[in-house]
């Protein structure tokens, strides 16, 4: 989307960015956002605005996965769940030492099968050893 390289783009020139806010505003408009008080007092509120309240990677509308420092920190950014999925999203997240939100912020679960399931792993789900146990037990 246009927005989607604007914010890309903005940083080369305050021209650009102060052209850029324009679309930003109206994008931002269009999903009935509106900045807060400390948001207006920041030199492009638009931006920020759409950074904090949509994908980082994607600019969708919808991120409900928070991408945080450690556990117990505020996030850094919001992931949609296709863009939290990808390889190369993932191995950005696992080079700069963050954290996703396995659960959403509307419950829903990142990956459907989370148990012995590492992040950034490539299982699918239960480990071999887990299902060996469960079946042993005649469960």
């Amino acid at each position: 989307s246009l927005a989607a390289l604007l914010v890309r783009v903005t940083p080369l020139s305050k021209r650009c960015a102060a052209v850029a806010e324009i679309i930003f505003q109206r994008t931002c408009q269009d999903r009935g956002w509106r900045p807060g008080r400390r948001l207006l007092m920041q030199a492009y509120p638009w931006r920020a605005l759409l950074r904090v309240r949509s994908c980082a990677v994607c600019l969708r509308e919808t991120a409900p996965f928070a991408v945080r420092k450690g556990p117990a920190q505020p996030p850094a950014f919001k992931l949609c769940r296709d863009c939290a999925r990808r390889r190369k999203v993932q191995a950005q997240i696992e080079f700069n030492n963050l954290e996703v939100d396995a659960i959403g912020s509307r419950g829903e679960a990142l990956f459907a099968r989370q148990f012995h399931m590492p992040l950034f792993g490539l299982g699918d789900g239960f480990s071999s050893t887990h299902n060996d146990a469960w079946r042993e037990e005649g469960r």
